[in-house]
């Protein structure tokens, strides 16, 4: 689906054969950190700006990825 900053949530369904995918990320400001993680475990280390991350263990069932932008004070955050 397409990104709208004021939704924090999405579902994607994708069929069960789909074992990998990608993420893209971009945030608005240049100096914004991105995280993804899928449950609890990070998908690498936060990028500035843009991120595209793959996800290369996608389980059968539900899989909850976590997108975390961090303003450049690394304070203010937003996950998505």
């Amino acid at each position: 689906p397409l990104f709208d900053p004021a939704r924090l949530s999405y579902l994607v369904t994708v069929p069960n054969s789909v074992s990998s995918a990608q993420i893209l990320a971009e945030a608005v400001h240049p100096q914004a950190r991105i995280q993804v993680s899928l449950g609890e475990e990070p998908l690498g280390a936060p990028v500035t700006s843009r991120a595209v991350v793959p996800i290369e263990t996608l389980r059968v069932g539900q899989n909850l990825l976590t997108v975390v932008v961090m303003a450049e004070d690394e304070v203010t955050r937003r996950s998505y």
